[in-house]
């Protein structure tokens, strides 16, 4: 799979994990403790939904183009820290789309940031790292977090940084999937992880190409997990069920030591999801959410 994600900003999955991590870092801080964030595939923070790459994909159409500037009646508590985000780096319409730009994992986390918070951002790629310098010297509030930029592995950044001085935070795993072992260096990377910080947040994003994988991966954090951690694992496709596609139409999202907001709306979010980002809006997708078992 080709991750590139200039080509996918925006997407309906993005709108799943986004809301997730908006909402997970806005409940961090609603304690007076710093917390940190960690971001493994960090990417380069804000994506041009009218740049030739997103325009060629398409998928900002199926996902952020659907979502109303305003909030809907229905629509659900999980979408606001996403929103505001949106709101926080709208530079105006563009000629496509409802919105032109779109922020990534590092700076959504960062706008919801306070000073003396920290956030740890690792891309490997020279380019698409100074991007995010960029943006983030010019998009994060001032005063804000501290930021680092590091130009590592991810996962050798999980084993670098845990458990962190702080103690309290959030690991956000969404790596590009181009290699064919990505699930196993994933599993692997999270059951080191979590025997080095159980007490911390982690969101785990996968694409579902083959069921087999995703149900190894949840297996293999599951067991992972000491008996008082809980973990829950979320999965949307925009497809109506016994539908099949070439593309990627299924999205999943791990969740361990979920925030009180993401445990109690990811059902709401998944299903408002099922149906306004669904590839025929007359064909509702389908989705699941469950506890991950620890066996």
């Amino acid at each position: 799979m080709n991750y590139a994600h200039d080509f996918h900003a925006g997407n309906f999955a993005d709108i799943v994990k986004h809301a997730a991590l908006a909402a997970t870092v806005a409940h961090l801080a609603r304690k007076s403790k710093p917390f940190v964030v960690i971001d493994t595939h960090a990417g380069s923070g804000l994506y041009d939904l009218e740049a030739p790459e997103s325009l060629r994909s398409g998928e900002a159409r199926g996902g952020i183009f659907r979502i109303a500037d305003r909030p809907a009646p229905d629509e659900p508590a999980l979408i606001a820290g996403l929103r505001r985000a949106l709101d926080a780096v709208d530079d105006g319409r563009g000629a496509v789309g409802t919105r032109r730009r779109y922020p990534g994992s590092p700076l959504i986390a960062a706008l919801a940031m306070r000073p003396g918070d920290r956030l740890i951002a690792a891309e490997t790629v020279d380019p698409v790292r100074a991007r995010l310098e960029r943006v983030l010297g010019a998009r994060a509030p001032r005063p804000g977090p501290r930021i680092e930029v590091l130009r590592h592995d991810g996962y050798g950044v999980l084993k670098a940084c845990l458990p962190p001085g702080e103690r309290r935070g959030l690991a956000i795993i969404d790596p590009p999937f181009e290699e064919v072992d990505e699930f196993d260096r994933l599993a692997r990377a999270m059951e080191a992880a979590i025997e080095r910080w159980a007490s911390g947040s982690y969101l785990i994003w996968y694409p579902v190409k083959r069921a087999e994988a995703a149900e190894d991966l949840a297996r293999r954090i599951g067991r992972a997990l000491p008996p008082h951690v809980e973990g829950l694992r979320a999965e949307l496709s925009i497809l109506p069920p016994g539908s099949t596609s070439d593309g990627m139409t299924t999205t999943g999202l791990i969740a361990v030591n979920p925030a009180w907001p993401v445990e109690e709306g990811m059902a709401d979010l998944l299903d408002w999801c099922a149906r306004r980002l669904a590839a025929d809006p007359k064909r509702p997708g389908h989705w699941r959410v469950s506890p991950l078992p620890h066996d």
